[in-house]
């Protein structure tokens, strides 16, 4: 079982109403016994966000394309999109995206070796330009790759 301690400490921090809104490797601590996660730097973290006006202050290459596009977001649906990008950027090295054009056009490429579709479908789920077609951080768990 792959089990995304995560998204587990995401879903902990949405329960209590807050989005993190700044989701990216430097900002998870992993205890190597116990494989517990923890959330830090809280310093973009709001309270759920119940309308689009509270500007982005996250780190921009992980900001969703809505946001670059049009100015606005959807807090679960760039937690989501956090999501991908920091899945991508464990299991390949680096980020899928280094540019704000790269993030518009979304060409997402997988290098050779990562043949397992499931993992690729989440976070192809996660990366979707349509932020009403990603993957929300509730469904994540029961995605086949997380089974």
């Amino acid at each position: 079982m792959n089990e995304p301690l995560v998204v587990s400490s995401i879903q902990e921090c949405e329960a209590c109403g807050v989005v993190h809104r700044d989701i990216k490797d430097e900002n998870i601590l992993v205890n190597p016994v116990t494989l517990e996660t923890k959330l830090i730097d809280l310093g973009s973290a709001v309270y759920s966000l119940e309308d689009n006006s509270i500007p982005f202050d996250g780190t921009g290459v992980y900001a969703p394309p809505e946001l670059l596009l049009y100015g606005w977001y959807n807090s679960s649906a760039c937690t989501a999109w956090s999501l991908g990008i920091l899945l991508y950027n464990m299991l390949v090295g680096d980020i899928p995206f280094h540019t704000f054009s790269e993030i518009c056009y979304l060409q997402v490429k997988f290098p050779r070796g990562l043949e397992d579709l499931h993992l690729k479908e989440l976070i192809l789920g996660c990366l979707q330009r349509d932020p009403e077609k990603r993957l929300a951080s509730k469904d994540l768990l029961s995605h086949p790759w997380c089974l």
